[in-house]
């Protein structure tokens, strides 16, 4: 394995890569609100109501953060949040990634991940 090191005398700094996660749950970064030290999404609820859930998150992957906990798969509103309360219908529209220009890496902005746009009534 190759070493760089950034100065003469330095430690080597070795290249690291992360080891790939299995079924990792990722969530827009947009869609993630932050209050106080809890970070949280909105769901569609079964009844097409918003719900609140707390999430803890884990490493930015371009534009999503990786979700540790406090999310299975669910549908999460991605658009219309500045508005919603807890328990408002929504009127759900599904649509993609690229559709919300978001992407999994920095530079690439075709992701083709599967996304799900939802707005309040």
């Amino acid at each position: 394995m190759p070493m760089a090191s950034s100065c003469r005398g330095c430690s080597p700094v070795l290249p690291w890569k992360a080891p790939p996660l299995k079924d990792a749950i990722l969530v827009p970064q947009r869609a993630v609100q932050q209050v106080l030290d809890q970070s949280f999404v909105i769901v569609v609820g079964s009844d097409n109501k918003s719900v609140a859930r707390v999430v803890t998150l884990g490493d930015q992957v371009g534009s999503y953060y990786i979700v540790k906990s406090g999310l299975d798969k669910d549908d999460i509103v991605v658009e219309g949040l500045s508005n919603l309360k807890e328990g408002q219908d929504l009127d759900v529209t599904m649509t993609t990634a690229d559709e919300l220009g978001l992407s999994l890496t920095a530079s690439d902005s075709s992701a083709s991940t599967s996304s799900v746009s939802l707005t309040a009534k």
